[in-house]
């Protein structure tokens, strides 16, 4: 599926671990219980475009504003490169 993937770091009990979150671009997903093993165990992720560095947010505003224009990049990118 086309999509714009973050990649991060999170504290958990003291601890910071990396963390993915993706976000599927124009596509209606099922709700999670009618997915079949099949997909939830075979999740490959490929990276082809880096947008921009992970960046801090003081507001919750601020972020919103910074995955849209993710998102328009992405979507952007995906469009060029389906010509």
């Amino acid at each position: 599926y086309k999509s714009i993937t973050f990649y991060g770091a999170s504290k958990i009990s003291g601890m910071i671990k990396p963390t993915l979150e993706s976000h599927i671009i124009e596509l209606n997903i099922k709700p999670k219980e009618s997915y079949s093993n099949k997909i939830q165990n075979n999740v490959k992720i490929e990276f082809l475009k880096f947008l921009r560095e992970n960046t801090p947010f003081k507001k919750v505003n601020d972020l919103k504003k910074a995955i849209n224009s993710d998102l328009n990049k992405a979507k952007h990118y995906f469009n060029l490169k389906s010509k």
